[in-house]
């Protein structure tokens, strides 16, 4: 058995002009955000800071992975 705890967390991420950049999975707020800066080719939110400063926007959770997701949020 994996020791690996499994992220629980679904969050929608739009940037601040309004653009959804999709659903990350994740623990927290972080998480999601770390998940969607891999997912731009950058090591961690943090390198993506570096490179193209703080994310500016929203971060809404819409449910747990072991639920349907949230609608209308």
């Amino acid at each position: 058995m994996s020791s690996t705890k499994r992220p629980s967390g679904m969050w929608r991420i739009i940037s601040d002009a309004g653009q959804d950049l999709g659903v990350y999975v994740g623990d927290s707020v972080a998480d999601a955000l770390d998940a969607m800066a891999r997912d731009a080719g950058y090591a961690s939110q943090e390198t993506a800071m570096s490179a193209v400063g703080p994310f500016r926007g929203r971060v809404i959770f819409v449910g747990r992975l072991s639920e349907p997701p949230v609608s209308g949020r």
